[in-house]
């Protein structure tokens, strides 16, 4: 498979999106070694409480609704965050979270296992698609002598 250079420099920004959508499909597939790191639970305390606002920019609708930004303390004394979360219980600065984390260095908070295995399926989609359209519209169509 051969892509055809004229046709990409016509269409550079079509060409991006669908290079930009392989790579997101590759980052999603990666999401499956999160399924095999050990993880243990811990406790994270509520930082920040705050409510955002439901918002239309253009075509994306942004649900609001209450969030929430954590800390906790890894092996090393560190301190980590992680923010932006969904607040469905409605906690306060200085209440207990329980999240999971990497067990190794406490630093990294995992998904569960079935958020990680959705992103995986999330990222085959976008990969074979992103392929199949490379391969559709930016192969080079071969003649005889070629």
């Amino acid at each position: 498979m051969k892509l055809d250079k004229e046709l990409i420099k016509k269409e550079k920004l079509g060409f991006f999106f669908v290079c930009l959508f392989l790579v997101m499909g590759i980052i999603f597939m990666l999401k499956i070694f999160d399924c095999l790191t050990k993880t243990t639970e811990i406790e994270a305390v509520v930082c920040r409480a705050y409510e955002t606002d439901s918002h239309r920019v253009g075509k994306t609708y942004t649900h609001g609704g209450p969030r929430m930004v954590i800390e906790w303390v890894d092996l090393n004394g560190e301190i980590q965050t992680d923010g932006s979360l969904y607040n469905e219980d409605y906690l306060e600065e200085g209440d207990i979270y329980p999240i999971l984390v990497d067990a190794k260095t406490q630093s990294k908070r995992v998904l569960n296992k079935g958020g990680s295995i959705v992103c995986f399926v999330l990222g085959v989609f976008f990969t074979a698609g992103s392929l199949l359209i490379m391969r559709c519209c930016y192969v080079r169509e071969y003649e005889y002598g070629d």
